[in-house]
Parts: C-alpha cells; sequence; structure tokens
C-alpha cells in the first residue's frame, strides 16, 4: 500500500507472477485525501489497512462492495479497513467521536483480534467504540493503541505520554499473551 498523489492505492499482486489481481483507490466524494501506512493480512487471506483520512466525511473502501466509515475530525482521522481477498470491503472503523486529529500509523493480526498504535492529539476525549474511549494526557500528540476484535468492534484503548513532547506509536507487534 502507497499513498499515490493525494489518496492511498492497496494493489494485490499475483504471488507467482507479480501482475497486479487488482487495485484500487478510495472514494471520498470529495478533494479529501486518504493516507495507508501499513498493510497486514490474516489465515484467510483477509486484508487489513490502517492509515488516515483527511477531513471530516463520508470514505468507501473497497472493489465492487465497499465498507463505508464517517469520519468526525476535520482535521485527519485514523482508519482501519478489513478486505476480503477480493478487495471487498467487509468493515470499516473510524473514531466516533474525537474533537482533534488522530491517525493510525501500524497494525498486527495475531488470530484473535487486530491491533492498531498510532496518536491522538491533545487532552480531549476520543470515543473509538461503545464505551472504549481514551483521554489524552498531553496537549502534544499522546501515543494510542486499540485491540479490534476481527469484526471490528474496539475490545480495549490505551494512550500513553512518555514525556513533555509527542509521542506516536509507529510500529506495533503482537504474540501470544503479549503487544
Amino acid at each position: 500500500a502507497i499513498s499515490a498523489s493525494s489518496n492511498a492505492l492497496l494493489v494485490k499482486y499475483d504471488y507467482t507472477s507479480g501482475d497486479p489481481v487488482w487495485a484500487f483507490v478510495p472514494s471520498t466524494g470529495s478533494t479529501a485525501t486518504t493516507t495507508f501506512f501499513d498493510v497486514t493480512t490474516d489465515d484467510s487471506n483477509g486484508i487489513y489497512a490502517t492509515g488516515t483520512t483527511a477531513t471530516s466525511g463520508t470514505y468507501e473502501f473497497g472493489i465492487v462492495t465497499k465498507a463505508s466509515v464517517t469520519t468526525v475530525v476535520s482535521d485527519t482521522n485514523a482508519v482501519l479497513i478489513k478486505f476480503n481477498s477480493l478487495g471487498a470491503g467487509i468493515w470499516a472503523e473510524s473514531a466516533d467521536t474525537a474533537s482533534h486529529r488522530n491517525e493510525f500509523y501500524s497494525l498486527n493480526y495475531d488470530n484473535e483480534a487486530v491491533y492498531v498504535g498510532g496518536y491522538q492529539n491533545n487532552t480531549s476525549t476520543v470515543i473509538w467504540d461503545a464505551g472504549i474511549e481514551t483521554i489524552g494526557p498531553m496537549t502534544n500528540d499522546n501515543s494510542v493503541i486499540l485491540k479490534y476484535s476481527l469484526s471490528g468492534e474496539a475490545i480495549w484503548a490505551k494512550t500513553f505520554s512518555g514525556g513533555p513532547e509527542s509521542g506516536r506509536f509507529n510500529g506495533i507487534h503482537a504474540t501470544e499473551n503479549n503487544v
């Protein structure tokens, strides 16, 4: 996955020949941009992508069947999307409520869940899903990590500040009993 021009581009290549099988650019319905920072697959050849949208609005991800998400911040919004092996959008997630920018940079799949890492800005509250929220401890960028079920529900979310400067999770790895 790369950011092509002002929108993300997701391409699936044939393992043997290296030829493209399918490709798509998310539909934004406006001049808003999208970016994918990390992509991984699961044991069923499902594809997970994470990144950002550049403004509030409705975004559609996928080929033919699309997963849509409505983002709430007029700045950058973190997104997590699941696709099937044919590129159809299965689900897409973003914060339910936020007043400042937030972004996901990394993700990891571990057979039971999907973990994403990134940041949220400011000391405001971000509601990721019903009953799952984080409050930034610093006015700068605060590292944030979330665990999602394989069906796209947020299970837990944590935020962390390592000091007076901005913090972000740029990489994440999950193994049995460890994140």
